[in-house]
């Protein structure tokens, strides 16, 4: 009797976790099987039904009721995995707040530093070249949901933060100022459009959603202190896609990893290292003698991986 109903208490919970992980990817907006269309996902949905059942019978599994709500469960996530749990429902209406720093809040600054931390939400990271304009974030979220965001000013350093349990998050950072930002976010993806100039660290995470990157470095920055430049991007479910473009005195070191899926290439003015299944590294022609160096890593435990790498003449 006490392994009938451990059984029966581990389809329970099964199917439990199964209904959590649909309600996340629905809360966060992201449908990994939405290149599948309307028929195909219905079709999925039953057939993921269908199977579970079937192997819950060979296995001689006796509590129906819990092994139907498992199978149910299965299917629910399927359906939301697809995004038609998303065309039957109403697009809540969405409110952006934005928050923004400018040099007549703060005066005379040397160099930024930013944090972003959301639980549920994309990310959107960008810089600018407004000279007036340090950093600004719009909150994009539904009525009456919290975030916060922060600053404060010391030794000539700029440091604010930004946080949400929900909410897809834009990030507008200058670009002609030492910087450094870390963002992370739990389910959604990341996407940037950076100018590397004067960056000093970039380090993106998240642990569901895709890793979209676009970052350009033309030439060394005037500022000293920035003339060796860091980016990390990694997420552990989810796609990653990076598109380099740096100057003839801009070294760059790219490498990127996988652990389930595949990695594509295409460079111009940039040599392969190294290429090994789930694994890639890309050094700029000219990497010794350059005055300036960009290092950019990625990695992704399920998912694929393409780089795009151009050395400018």
């Amino acid at each position: 009797m006490g392994a009938r109903e451990d059984v029966r208490t581990g389809l329970v919970v099964l199917a439990g976790l199964l209904f959590l992980l649909a309600g996340v990817l629905q809360a966060a907006g992201f449908f990994p099987l939405a290149f599948l269309g309307l028929r195909s996902a219905v079709a999925l949905a039953i057939l993921t039904l269908g199977a579970v059942l079937l192997i819950l019978g060979l296995a001689r599994v006796r509590h129906g009721g819990a092994a139907l709500l498992l199978a149910i469960s299965a299917c629910v996530l399927m359906i939301t995995a697809s995004g038609l749990m998303a065309l039957v429902t109403p697009a809540p209406r969405l409110y952006t707040h934005v928050r923004e720093i400018t040099t007549a809040d703060v005066g005379a600054v040397s160099e930024l530093a930013l944090s972003v931390d959301v639980d549920v939400g994309a990310l959107e990271l960008y810089t600018t070249e407004n000279r007036s304009l340090l950093v600004r974030v719009e909150f994009l979220t539904v009525k009456g949901a919290s975030f916060s965001f922060g600053w404060s000013s010391g030794d000539g350093v700029l440091r604010a933060e930004a946080s949400a349990p929900s909410a897809s998050v834009r990030v507008f950072v200058a670009d002609w100022l030492p910087w450094t930002l870390r963002a992370r976010t739990g389910v959604g993806a990341v996407s940037g459009q950076v100018n590397a100039t004067f960056l000093k660290e970039l380090r993106v995470r998240t642990a569901t959603g895709s890793v979209e990157l676009s970052i350009w470095a033309e030439e060394p920055a005037l500022n000293a202190t920035a003339t060796n430049a860091t980016v990390v991007a990694e997420t552990s479910m989810g796609s990653v896609e990076l598109a380099v473009s740096t100057g003839p005195e801009v070294g760059c070191l790219v490498q990127v990893q996988t652990a389930l899926g595949s990695v594509d290439h295409e460079e111009e003015g940039y040599e392969v290292l190294s290429e090994e299944r789930g694994r890639l590294v890309l050094r700029s022609e000219g990497y010794e003698e350059a005055s300036a160096y960009l290092s950019i890593s990625a990695k992704t435990a399920l998912g694929s991986v393409e780089v795009r790498a151009e050395r400018r003449a």
